[in-house]
Order: structure tokens, then C-alpha cells, then sequence
């Protein structure tokens, strides 16, 4: 096999990052389910953004994740901040009349729904 300088340098940054732990701090007692949800509110810190969006919009996607985030606040209740995340995204997407912005009644399907 030969390999070419980037990929000899692709395969040093992978190794180096295995090794050190990407710089990231060791939290053994911390549960996975906390790290993961912590890890995707520094990833997106705007709860709109989540599912990669690069515009406030209602889908599928963000009540799935942002249901997982109340779940995880429901087994450790000391993580108010996920249910903070997670009703953030109401607070943006749900205006004060009651309206979902973005949302299109006329293309309702059971699919944008969680």
C-alpha cells in the first residue's frame, strides 16, 4: 500500500487524538447519556440548530433529539440546563399567539410530528 503525506498525516492527527483524548477532559463517572447531551449542546448551542439546520425550522428530528434531552434531564435532575435547551426551542419556534413559525398546515403529515 502506498500512502501519500496526507494520508500518513491523517493517520498521525487519528493516532495522536486517540491517544490523548482529543484534549477532552476524563469524566469516567459521568454517564454516557449526560456526555452525550452535553456534547450536543456545545455542538449546536442554539437548540434550533440541532439536526445540522442552518435555519430555525419544525421537524421530526428536533423533537426526537430534544425529547431524548428531556429524558436524560428526567434521570438526573440536576441537568435543569438540558430542559432549559429543550423548551428554548418552543420559546423560539412558537410565537405567542400559539403558531408554530415555518410550519404549514396544508403540508401536515404525521412525519413532522414526534
Amino acid at each position: 500500500m502506498n500512502f501519500g503525506m496526507k494520508q500518513i498525516l491523517a493517520i498521525v492527527v487519528l493516532v495522536t487524538a486517540a491517544l490523548t483524548g482529543c484534549g477532552v477532559k476524563k469524566q469516567p463517572n459521568k454517564p454516557m447519556s449526560v456526555r452525550m447531551v452535553e456534547s450536543e449542546i456545545i455542538r449546536m448551542p442554539e437548540s434550533w440548530m440541532l439536526d445540522f439546520s442552518k435555519a430555525l425550522k419544525w421537524n421530526y428530528c428536533h423533537g426526537l433529539e430534544l425529547q431524548a434531552f428531556l429524558d436524560v434531564a428526567d434521570m438526573y435532575p440536576e441537568h435543569q440546563e438540558f430542559v432549559d435547551y429543550a423548551i428554548s426551542y418552543a420559546d423560539t419556534i412558537i410565537n405567542e399567539e400559539g403558531n408554530i413559525l415555518t410550519y404549514k398546515q396544508e403540508r401536515f403529515n404525521i412525519d413532522h410530528v414526534n
